[in-house]
């Protein structure tokens, strides 16, 4: 670490009262739990999505979509989700319990469906290759 990068991380440090670590690591846990469209319901429904300075939040998380950050995720959707929170309509889309249940399945199906849909698309490939001969 270069001594401009200490001094940064020193003076952020200062101003949040957090080491970087403990910061990556709420951050990490914060992200991750937008992977839950019920935990959305529960900040849309305690009125979160309407402080513009949260909202900023979310705005400033999206660096999580960087390869660098993105491999700590164990939940993917939770990048799908952040960049749907940047829209007004889908924030207040998750007020509503029917359309949070609705994402809910959605999400359900989708993972349900994944592994078998992928292996699929292998033999697929697969039988597409031998066709083709070498």
């Amino acid at each position: 670490m270069s001594p401009a990068s200490r001094e940064e991380a020193r003076a952020a440090e200062a101003a949040t009262g957090t080491s970087q670590a403990l910061r990556f690591a709420l951050e990490l846990e914060f992200v991750m739990a937008l992977a839950n469209p019920r935990y959305l319901h529960h900040l849309a429904a305690n009125k979160y999505f309407d402080d513009p300075a949260f909202v900023a939040y979310l705005a400033y998380l999206r660096y999580w979509e960087a390869p660098a950050y993105a491999k700590f995720l164990h939940y993917p959707h939770a990048l799908y989700f952040l960049d749907q929170l940047q829209r007004p309509e889908f924030r207040r889309a998750m007020e509503n319990p029917r359309a949070v249940e609705h994402v809910f399945s959605q999400q359900f199906f989708f993972w349900q469906t994944f592994r078998t849909n992928q292996l699929a698309l292998q033999q697929q490939q697969q039988q597409q290759q031998q066709q083709l001969g070498p």
